[in-house]
């Protein structure tokens, strides 16, 4: 049986219902694995939410997939080559109950294609409004029911949570809802995690996930005289990435404790080091954390990707920048969103590819120091005279505060540019300019 999707506009699920169509014979002429990588380049992706917020507008989504979805009337060959891409994807609102109930109706066909899971709590806010219980029990219930019988032979490969998932709620939520998961999940996003979740969902998948993105991590006051439990060792992951939250520094140095090449354990030594790590205004988190994190299991010394950045409220002193750098001497990508000295450049690894600085009004006023980055250009191009760079990339992100001042700007600022312009020009660096994103 062939099935096509509902068009109309303002249908709040993906709909589908049987239809025949005439094959085209020009149609056909398109090898099929050209046609996977057009329909893959041009199908509609969710749009992620940005910071504590989770979109709540699902139709435009839901509408360009299934407008996406009618190529499949082109010909009975376009059916068979787009159904595997069209349920590569299924994004599942898991709040209010009404959202959950229709977008569950995605998985009606095609599961058996997904590759990517996308949970999403449709009413998060900074904080939660109140559920009532029987409707959260509901809500989990149904979830689980309809993915242990639909999903059972799917190879999910990413799993996505966005607020109140109805996942990981016990340790017992893999093996009875999703076992396949302990083998194919390789990439696991949190946003807004409680500890007992991020727990539960380690426990299960730790040892075959390979990237980590935790947005919001929490841990509930009521909640921290438990055990934060995990695997014993996470052998397989090589990217990690923390931004925002509060949890304890106790359970981060845990989390990195189970990661790294280098680290004792009781079976086979790790093959495979973290490679990247992204540490973003984390607020229980601290230079002196930062450099612990680096210094276990050698960490820091097989990283090719770094970046850093406080809270905004916090001052780093300049020295701890070059701290940093002497923990991770292979980098190719450093990414460091703090004020440094001019001697910060001659301390750069010479694998170093991309730098990106920042010039962020709040770190730059804590600092005592508004013009401290561009300050420093003497000590790049100072730096580039005497040493061996591979760098071929400077990005500078500034706020909107350093770019309202550069329209009135002093002769020693539009000097300090014109200086590290030419040092750039002169050791075939580019310099690239942006937008500092909050």
């Amino acid at each position: 049986m062939i099935y096509a999707t509902d068009t109309l506009p303002n249908s709040s699920s993906l709909s589908l219902h049987p239809l025949n169509f005439v094959e085209q014979n020009a149609a056909e002429r398109i090898p099929a694995e050209i046609l996977i990588d057009i329909f893959t380049y041009i199908r509609p992706v969710y749009k992620r939410p940005r910071q504590n917020m989770i979109e709540t507008d699902k139709s435009p989504y839901q509408i360009a997939l299934a407008r996406f979805a009618h190529l499949r009337l082109v010909s009975r060959f376009w059916n068979q080559t787009i159904t595997p891409v069209i349920h590569s994807e299924a994004v599942i609102f898991t709040l209010p109950i009404e959202a959950l109930k229709k977008s569950l109706k995605f998985l009606d066909h095609g599961a058996e294609h997904i590759k990517s899971l996308i949970l999403v709590d449709t009413i998060l806010r900074p904080h939660h409004p109140v559920v009532k219980p029987e409707i959260l029990k509901e809500a989990r219930e149904l979830l689980a029911q309809t993915l242990s019988s639909k999903c059972s032979s799917s190879n999910i490969q990413t799993i996505e949570c966005y607020g109140r998932s109805h996942t990981f709620i016990k340790r017992e939520w893999v093996p009875k809802t999703l076992p396949n998961l302990t083998s194919s999940t390789k990439n696991l996003v949190f946003r807004q995690v409680s500890t007992p979740t991020l727990s539960h969902a380690l426990v299960s998948l730790g040892r075959s996930i390979q990237r980590l993105e935790v947005h919001s991590w929490c841990s509930p006051q009521e909640l921290r005289n438990g055990r934060f439990h995990l695997p014993t060792e996470i052998p397989l992951l090589q990217d990690i990435t923390l931004v925002n939250g509060s949890p304890p520094q106790t359970e981060i140095q845990k989390l990195f404790s189970r990661v790294g090449n280098d680290r004792k354990s009781t079976t086979v030594r790790h093959d495979v080091p973290l490679r990247s790590l992204t540490l973003k205004k984390v607020d229980t988190l601290g230079i002196e954390g930062t450099l612990t994190i680096l210094r276990t299991n050698s960490i820091g010394k097989n990283l090719v990707s770094l970046f850093l950045e406080p809270p905004g409220y916090k001052f780093w002193p300049t020295t701890y920048s070059i701290a940093i750098i002497k923990e991770c001497p292979f980098l190719v990508k450093f990414s460091y969103f703090f004020p440094i000295k001019k001697d910060f450049f001659v301390h750069l690894p010479p694998t170093l590819r991309h730098l990106h600085l920042s010039i962020i009004f709040n770190q730059l006023r804590l600092s005592g120091r508004e013009s401290g980055l561009i300050a420093s250009a003497a000590g790049f191009a100072e730096a580039v005279n005497v040493r061996h760079y591979s760098l071929e990339q400077l990005q500078i992100s500034t706020c909107h505060e350093y770019r309202q001042a550069m329209k009135y700007s002093s002769t020693n600022l539009c000097l300090h540019q014109v200086v590290l312009q030419e040092a750039c020009d002169n050791a075939g660096v580019t310099l690239l300019w942006s937008e500092y994103a909050i």
